[in-house]
């Protein structure tokens, strides 16, 4: 347990991370930035799990990018301070050089250069590989969000994100389960809107529990998605009605490998979410996880049963609870 006052587990976290900036840039800002993410990670956690996971992908989006391109910075002045380049061995290539002349001249100069400069040399190689770890990340993250169509999803291209802009437009939040269920009944130009909220939970089947990543969905989630079963079914409008009365739960098709050797009578036993047991109606089909695919989702439950996992009571009917996150399906044209 953390003392009162001390950092917590995050901060600390945080202030390892830090330590990919140069030392003057951590000595001038690193207090101010760890307010900062202390301001940041308390406004996460009113969304629970999904605003925290949100918050630290892009908290190691920017460090790697800022931290590359301080140091970048860092080894730009100190060139412009320390380095004097050394006379040539020869005239430099004129404008009668072909071009491998002049590129053999460049590279023997810049060989050089390095050669006479090992600080320098050592500095721009961790520098280069940074930066280029700082790419591979975003490009990862892009690809598997932003480029790459959901697996399993029917016609991707009609289904949208949608998001709750706070007044005058100045930022956004998240909607409240009364926000989701207006603009779901009156929504003209989408076939479904559909609702969901990331959590952490503990699935066992015996003695043995294991803490993995779920969703608590609309009964439509599904449907809007244009997803199909691969094994039995999956939510229908009576279990999105009545808190706490529906416990079924929907499977992952890699947890029902890794769990049940992929047996097909899985369907309608019982597994245990958070201590409680829920009735399996479905198995998801392969490679589908969910709408956030950079984290592995393995199994679905009702928004109803969100009292059940440890949401407040009041959650379902509190205008003021942002929570979920919403998409939908346009009609077609």
């Amino acid at each position: 347990m953390t003392p009162p006052g001390a950092p917590s587990r995050s901060e600390r976290c945080y202030g390892v991370l830090l330590w990919l900036y140069p030392a003057a840039f951590r000595r001038q800002f690193g207090r101010d930035m760890r307010e900062l993410f202390r301001d940041r990670q308390r406004d996460a956690q009113a969304h629970m799990g999904g605003g925290v996971v949100s918050l630290w992908c892009r908290v190691l989006l920017d460090l790697c990018s800022s931290a590359a391109r301080e140091h970048g910075d860092q080894v730009r002045e100190w060139c412009r301070n320390q380095l004097v380049p050394p006379p040539p061995r020869r005239s430099a290539p004129t404008s009668g050089d072909s071009m491998f002349e002049t590129l053999r001249y460049d590279l023997r100069h810049t060989f050089r250069m390095l050669r006479k400069s090992p600080t320098f040399t050592v500095v721009a190689i961790l520098v280069i590989a940074l930066g280029s770890g700082a790419v591979t990340t975003i490009f990862s993250a892009a690809n598997a969000l932003i480029l790459r169509p959901l697996p399993q999803v029917t016609d991707p291209a009609r289904v949208f994100d949608i998001t709750r802009t706070e007044d005058h437009g100045n930022g956004s939040m998240s909607p409240s389960y009364p926000f989701y269920t207006h603009i779901r009944d009156e929504a003209r130009k989408f076939d479904g809107i559909a609702a969901w909220a990331m959590m952490q939970v503990t699935l066992s089947t015996g003695a043995q529990g294991t803490a993995t990543f779920a969703n608590m969905v609309s009964a439509n989630y599904f449907t809007v998605l244009g997803v199909r079963p691969q094994l039995g079914r999956f939510f229908v409008a009576e279990e999105d009605r009545t808190p706490g009365a529906h416990p079924v739960i929907v499977l992952s098709d890699g947890f029902w490998h890794r769990r049940f050797g992929a047996d097909r009578s899985i369907v309608g036993k019982s597994v245990m979410v958070n201590g409680a047991p829920y009735t399996v109606i479905g198995v998801a089909p392969h490679a589908f996880s969910g709408v956030f695919p950079v984290i592995r989702t393995d199994a679905w439950v009702p928004l109803m049963m969100a009292s059940q996992l440890g949401r407040d009571k009041e959650i379902l009917t509190s205008a003021a609870s942002g929570w979920l996150t919403l998409f939908g399906r346009l009609k077609p044209g």
